[in-house]
């Protein structure tokens, strides 16, 4: 079974680079770059990948751009520009760094190339007692390194969206004041993460446990967002029986009926379409206040809107209801008196308020003239 543990952790390995690159790609790959000039037998690169990563120009490059994302991600408004560029960047660092760590698996698969089979695998062999892997072998392993480059390409992007999540919490909590502890954070578990994985098999299966965990959060979370946005601007209407019936829209509710003289008169029989239309009316109309009570005063109450205004107490029959807005105005009237209404009484007010000013005027006016006179 150390075969198959062997698997794991190079598979392991794979991914948990893979997560890496969501967090800081370039210092990912100049990680894999200086672990593979330094001893070429632990990630056993192929001559393409090593002249990619492992070159002295590709380790001076990838060092400008680690220290140039570490500066920027210490400021806050020029992190979330970097974060939204890398999203298209990361995919791409992910396949680099997988492919970088392919090499483990031949070293694996010449391991398994002894002297005498442990009985563990069953591996066919030849009339010499040679293994054979044979094409059933090759082409699994070659259909298992394509499966774990695509899947570091989407734990690379989640790892990468939940990064975003933790900065932004952390720029809302503290205002920008935790970006460069949080890039300190994310600089120690990248360098952690990639020279133990590669060092210390079992401890990549723990970081890649980690990643798929995070990776799993982060679908959590983008899924409970997009359900929440979809359920409350709709405006929907949600009856007691769980069925969602479409808000009239206010366009509609305000258009007028293009033919008023359509509608049916009989309002005691209305046709069925229109019955629940009938209903809210006349239950409307039982929630009106009832009439008012005859009074002993003599009074009238004139009605402009839905609610009235009560009669005046009997102990003031001059009294005149005088609003700025008033729902009913109720105006007393004399026996044998003519019916005031409240524009004629306002009317009759202004007018003695003009005819005093213009008394007081000539009133001036005559002490002025007396004055002169003397």
């Amino acid at each position: 079974m150390a075969s198959f543990w062997d698997y794991v952790s190079s598979s392991a390995l794979s991914l948990t680079v893979s997560g890496n690159t969501g967090i800081s790609p370039f210092l990912t790959l100049l990680l894999l770059g200086v672990v593979e000039n330094a001893d070429p037998n632990l990630l056993n690169m192929g001559g393409t990948m090593e002249a990619i990563l492992a070159s002295w120009y590709s380790i001076a490059v990838l060092s400008i751009l680690t220290l140039l994302e570490v500066i920027g991600k210490c400021i806050p408004a020029v992190d979330e520009i970097i974060d939204s560029v890398e999203v298209f960047v990361v995919p791409v660092i992910s396949i680099f760094g997988t492919l970088g760590t392919l090499g483990v698996f031949d070293l694996v698969t010449n391991a398994f190339g002894g002297e005498e089979n442990s009985g563990e695998m069953m591996i066919p062999m030849d009339q010499e007692g040679q293994r054979m892997l044979g094409d059933a072998g090759s082409t699994f392993l070659t259909v298992w390194k394509v499966i774990l480059v695509l899947w570091g390409i989407g734990l690379a992007l989640l790892i990468h969206f939940f990064k975003m999540i933790i900065r932004i919490s952390g720029l809302v909590c503290c205002l920008g004041c935790c970006q460069p502890c949080i890039t300190v954070l994310e600089i120690t578990a990248v360098c952690c993460g990639v020279i133990f994985a590669i060092f210390i098999r079992p401890i990549a299966i723990a970081f890649c446990v980690i990643f798929l965990i995070a990776a799993a959060y982060t679908i959590y979370v983008k899924c409970s967002t997009k359900k929440g946005d979809e359920d409350v601007p709709d405006g929907n209407i949600t009856t007691t029986s769980g069925n969602e019936q479409p808000k009239p829209s206010p366009a509609a509710s305000e258009q007028p009926d293009e033919n008023p003289g359509d509608a049916p008169q009989d309002v005691e029989n209305p046709p069925p379409e229109l019955e629940d239309n009938y209903d809210h009316y006349n239950s409307d109309l039982e929630s009106f206040p009832p009439p008012l009570a005859p009074s002993s005063a003599p009074s009238e109450v004139m009605y402009t809107g839905m609610t009235p205004i009560p009669p005046p107490p009997a102990s003031n029959p001059n009294y005149v209801a005088d609003f700025e807005t008033p729902v009913a105005i109720a105006v007393p009237i004399e026996e044998g008196d003519k019916q005031k209404s409240l524009p004629e009484e306002k009317t009759k007010r202004k007018s003695n308020a003009r005819s005093n000013s213009n008394s007081s005027n000539e009133k001036d006016e005559k002490k002025n003239n007396s004055a002169i006179v003397y």
